[in-house]
C-alpha cells in the first residue's frame, strides 16, 4: 500500500502522457511506478486499476485503523478523482457520463464503453475523493488550497459520480457487463477448450473478443467488492448470467484461475443477497492452493453437466 502512495507523482506523470489530468496508475507496474505495458488494447485501455489501487488503499486504512496512512491516502483519492473527470466523456443528455475505450478485468471482452466494473468502482473514487476533500477544506484548509481544489472541481466530481451511467438491458433491467456485450457471437465454451490450457492457446484474441466468452467474471468481481451497491436481485440474477448465459448458453472460457474464482465469487454474491454468510465473504479463501487444479476441474465439469442438461431441454 504504501508502494502505491509513494508512487503517486509517477501516476501523476502517467496521466500528463496519457492527455489527462490528476493521476492514473498503470496497468502493469515497474518498481518505479512506471507503466510497463503500454499496448493500446491492455494497457491504454484497462484504466480500473486505478480505480482498484483507491479501494485498496481505502480498504487498509480502515482495516487496520493507521490515521496517519489514511491522510496520505487522501491525496491519492483526490488525484485519481481529478484523472476520472478528464476521461469521462459527457453524454448527449447533458448529465450523464459515458467510459468510452475502455477494458474490465475480463479481459477476453474486447474494447468496449461503460464497462460495470469500471464505473462502479469509479463511482466509490469519487465518492472517497470528495469526502476526503470536504474533511481537508474543514480541518486542514492550508492543504486544501494547496492541492489547488476549488468548488467547481468538487461539484464536477459530484456530477461525475451522479452521472455515470450502469449499463442495463432495456427489455429485463437486468444490470450488463459493459455495452457491447450482448452484440457479440454466442458460442459454446467447449468448443474452445482442451484442457486446462486457457482459451487463447486455442483461439486468437481477435476471434476470443468476438465470441460471448468471460476470462474474469468481473460483475460478480463487483459485486464481492461493493456488495451494498447492488440489490438482492442484481446479485442474483447475474449469477443465473454468468452460469446460464444467453439461449442457454453459459460464457466462462477462462484458464484454471477463472472456473472457482467464477463459483466462488457467485456463491459469495448469492450468501449475501440471502444473508446466509458474511458481507465480507472473499472471493477465493475457500480454495487452498493444493485444492487449485481439482476445484478448477470440478467447475468446470459442473458447467458442462449444466450445459448438458440445457441443451437436452
Amino acid at each position: 500500500m504504501q508502494y502505491r502512495v509513494n508512487c503517486l507523482p509517477q501516476a501523476r506523470e502517467h496521466a500528463r502522457r496519457m492527455n489527462s489530468a490528476g493521476a492514473r496508475y498503470p496497468w502493469m507496474a515497474s518498481y518505479d511506478g512506471s507503466e510497463q505495458c503500454e499496448s493500446w488494447d491492455i494497457g491504454a485501455s484497462e484504466v480500473h486499476v486505478t480505480a482498484d489501487v483507491v479501494y485498496a488503499l481505502d480498504l487498509y486504512a480502515r482495516v487496520t485503523g493507521d490515521a496517519a496512512f489514511a491522510r496520505q491516502a487522501e491525496e491519492v483519492y483526490i488525484e485519481t478523482a481529478c484523472f476520472w473527470r478528464s476521461r469521462y466523456t459527457s453524454a448527449p443528455d447533458g448529465t450523464s457520463f459515458d467510459l468510452l475505450f475502455c477494458k474490465g478485468p475480463d479481459e477476453y471482452c474486447g474494447i468496449t464503453s461503460n464497462n460495470l466494473f469500471t464505473n462502479v468502482m469509479v463511482r466509490h473514487n469519487l465518492h472517497l475523493a470528495l469526502a476526503a476533500a470536504r474533511r481537508m477544506q474543514r480541518k486542514d484548509p492550508d492543504r486544501f488550497a494547496a492541492l489547488c481544489l476549488s468548488e467547481e472541481e468538487l461539484a464536477g466530481w459530484q456530477a461525475l459520480e451522479q452521472g455515470i451511467q450502469i449499463p442495463r438491458d432495456p427489455v429485463t433491467g437486468h444490470l450488463r457487463a459493459d455495452d457491447s456485450f450482448q452484440l457479440l457471437e454466442p458460442v459454446d465454451p467447449a468448443t474452445l477448450k482442451q484442457g486446462d490450457a486457457a482459451s487463447y492457446h486455442q483461439v486468437c484474441f481477435d476471434r476470443l473478443q468476438r465470441y460471448q466468452v468471460i476470462k474474469q467474471a468481473d460483475t460478480l468481481l463487483a459485486m464481492t467488492r461493493l456488495p451494498d451497491a447492488f440489490t438482492p436481485q442484481e446479485k442474483q440474477a447475474a449469477w443465473q448470467a454468468v452460469v446460464f448465459g444467453f439461449a442457454g448458453l453459459h460464457f466462462t472460457a477462462g484458464g484454471p484461475a477463472l472456473a472457482p474464482t467464477c463459483l466462488t465469487a457467485g456463491r459469495a454474491c448469492i450468501s449475501v443477497s440471502t444473508g446466509t454468510a458474511p458481507r465480507t465473504a472473499p472471493m477465493c479463501a475457500a480454495i487452498p492452493p493444493e485444492g487449485y487444479r481439482q476445484a478448477s476441474s470440478s467447475a468446470r465439469n459442473e458447467q458442462r453437466q449444466i450445459f448438458r442438461k440445457r441443451a437436452d431441454v
